[in-house]
């Protein structure tokens, strides 16, 4: 192979890889209520009982451990162990 081919190639591989990029970051981005489902799950399985979720903006300030961020980066899911009574999820952003 000569260098103007080679030079050809990995021209049109990192054209491919480039034009495949945008399909990857959407793949990563995920709707809020769609990973709060997912944590509750896993807090649920190792019984976790009384809890709360906020989703909040990413840039706002929130008392508790943020357990995620969705919706390309935008906002932030907030986890926090709470009293039975005040046990719930809430949606600060929509």
């Amino acid at each position: 192979m000569n260098t103007a081919s080679a030079s050809r190639l990995v021209l049109s591989l990192c054209l491919v890889a480039a034009a495949a990029l945008p399909a990857v970051v959407w793949a990563e981005r995920l709707e809020c209520d769609a990973l709060v489902e997912q944590i509750e799950a896993k807090l649920q399985a190792n019984g976790v009982r009384h809890y709360r979720l906020d989703v909040v903006d990413a840039d706002a300030e929130a008392q508790g451990r943020v357990v995620g961020t969705c919706n390309g980066g935008t906002a932030k899911i907030v986890y926090q162990r709470v009293p039975k009574a005040h046990a719930q999820k809430t949606r600060a952003m929509t």
